[in-house]
Order: structure tokens, then sequence, then C-alpha cells
């Protein structure tokens, strides 16, 4: 143990660089460089059952679950995918926030640290992220509220990437929407064509049938029961009903396609995008800044043990007569002290 003090003694300034100076150096570089940013923004939502059940259920929506859960799981149907995290980048590019395809490629790999979360979600600073979340309760949180979540290295860019995800949200969502609605129009109107078709014609056979039979019971006696007239009036029902379903499902579309451009239109931001505080109040600081610095302080603990072990190793010197005799085989009589100062002589002058 003696040992290793003195080598420690004799290697203070090696092991003090070690362990004292090279951690608090990574520290002020993990501290300065090495921030991550933990942004944030809430958006109120509407509720599509205000517009009646069944243009909720045709949105999608849940009727058992919150507005804030239904477009929690709308967000985590778009966000993550190719489409959605590449017209970000663009949009982004556009507006400058980023500038070079290396950047664009590396935001679209970090958008998985993008999070969609019913109600108020408050996050530790400079935490991993991952994925979007379409479940989870609103409830007392606020049933219709959405928080967006991001974390990234730069601060603006954190920013920016949250009004971007809203802005393309609303335009791939009401696209999307338009498309289906578009096909869903085309296949009714195509249905009320033919059925006003099928009406028209239905009419035409009644009031032909009804002209001939005129003029053939004239004078005779009327029979109130004709099955003919009954079929045909039975197809003309039948084709009013076509185009009276017809007419209510274009109309319904119409109208869900309204209900979709005001719901997404009426994403209103509550809380403007806003980073964190962090540990120490400083935003950007957070538990995996601690985690460097606390594994980087080991790592030099350690290299300063195996420092020591390898001197103490190496070392020879020999520290009494013990030893001296131990390792030549000889008996020691005495060892020599050269640490002792000798008085200096005085020359020798012509006055001696």
């Amino acid at each position: 143990m003696i040992r290793y003090l003195e080598i420690v003694f004799r290697s203070k300034l090696r092991l003090l660089v070690l362990i004292l100076v090279f951690p608090l150096a990574f520290t002020a570089v993990d501290f300065y460089l090495w921030r991550t940013y933990d942004a944030s923004e809430l958006v109120w939502v509407d509720d599509p059952g205000t517009f009646g059940q069944g243009t909720a259920s045709a949105l999608g929506f849940d009727p058992y679950s919150t507005p804030a859960q239904n477009f929690a799981r709308l967000f985590s149907n778009l966000v993550g995918t190719q489409s959605f995290n590449a017209a970000v980048a663009d949009k982004l590019m556009t507006t400058g926030a980023i500038q070079t395809t290396a950047e664009r490629t590396a935001l679209i790999t970090s958008l998985a640290q993008l999070t969609v979360s019913p109600g108020r979600v408050t996050g530790s600073g400079g935490g991993g992220g991952g994925g979007s979340q379409g479940s989870g309760g609103g409830g007392a949180n606020g049933d219709h509220i959405i928080t967006i979540r991001f974390i990234c290295k730069k601060e603006a860019l954190c920013l920016a990437v949250l009004s971007a995800v809203l802005d393309v949200f609303r335009a791939q969502y009401s696209d999307l929407k338009a498309r289906s609605a578009a096909t869903a129009r085309a296949i009714y109107v195509a249905n009320l064509k033919q059925g006003q078709a099928d009406l028209a014609a239905a009419t035409s056979a009644i009031e032909k049938y009804e002209a001939s039979k005129t003029k053939s019971t004239k004078g005779a006696p009327q029979n109130t029961q004709d099955p003919i007239l009954t079929g045909l009036q039975h197809q003309l029902d039948s084709a009013q009903k076509e185009v009276d379903n017809a007419n209510a499902q274009i109309l319904q579309i119409d109208t869900i396609s309204q209900v979709t451009q005001g719901i997404t239109n009426d994403l209103s931001v509550i809380d403007q995008p806003q980073t964190k505080a962090g540990l120490f109040g400083v935003r950007g600081l957070g538990n995996d800044n601690l985690k460097a610095d606390a594994i980087a302080a080991a790592s030099c603990l350690i290299a300063a043990a195996a420092y020591l072990v390898l001197v103490a190793f190496l070392d020879r010197t020999v520290r009494d007569a013990n030893q001296i005799s131990a390792r030549l085989q000889k008996p020691v009589i005495a060892i020599p002290d050269y640490t002792t100062r000798r008085p200096r002589r005085r020359k020798a002058t012509v006055s001696d």
C-alpha cells in the first residue's frame, strides 16, 4: 500500500490530469456542444361528432374516445411515413430552416423522435423519443388538446419542425380525404344517373300502360286490381329509392368534405412551439448529458487506476537494505546517503 501511495505522490500531476482535468474538459464541451432540445406545442382539436355521429364515423373517429385520442390516431397514420417526412423536410428547405441535402437526410432520420400524444404531455429535457403515439388518455389533461413533441440537436430546427408538421398534416389529411370523397362521389353520381334513368323509364312505362289501358277499356267496368300496373309501380318506387339514396350519399359526402376542411383548418395552436428548460435551468441539458459525463469520469478513473497498476508493475526501485540483499543475494552492510548535502569545500587562497 505504501508503495502505491509513493507512486501516487510521485505521479500526482499525471493522475490529476486523468482524474480531474479530462472529465472537467469533457463536461464543458458536452454542456456547450452536445445539447438536446425538447420542443413541444399544444394544439386544440374539434369534435366532428357535433356534425353527427355518421360524419364522425365516416372520418374514422371512435365515438368512445375523446377528440384528442382520435386526432392522435389520425396523426399516427401519417407521421413517420416516408411521404410525410419528406414533405416536412421539403417545407423546411423552402423556409430555409435546412439548406443542404445532408441536412435534409439527417432531418428525415431524426423525425423518428417526433411524437403526437393526446392531452398535455410533459417530457424530460434531453431524453430520447421514439415514434408517434396514437393512444393514451386525454382525460383531465385535455379532451381537446394534443401535444406534438420533437427532440433534436438544434433549438431553432426543433421549433421549425413543429410548425411544419402541423401544416403538412393539414395538407396531406385534407388531400387524402378529398381524393377519397371524389372517388366515392363519382360512384354515387353514376348510381344517381342510373337511378334517374330507371325512374324515367318506369314513369314512361306507367304512362304508356295507362294510356293504352284507357283506350282498350273505354266504357267497360273498371277492375281495381291490375297486376301489371302494380308491377310497374314497384319498379317506379324502386327507381325512386335508388335516386333518393344516391342523393343522400352525395349530400353526406359533400358534408364530410366540408367538415374535414373545417376541422383541419381549426387545428389551433394553443401554446406556440417552445423548448423546455433542462437541467440547472439550461435549455438543452438533460439526463443524457449527465450520463455521458458520468461515463467519461468513470473511464478516466479506470484509466488512472490502470496507470497506477502499470507503473507499480514496472517499478524496480529498491527502498531498503533488505530489498537490495534479496536482489543481489549478498549481505548489505549499509546504503550510502546521497541525499544529504555536503558542505562545499572552500578553495585555498594565497593568504592561507
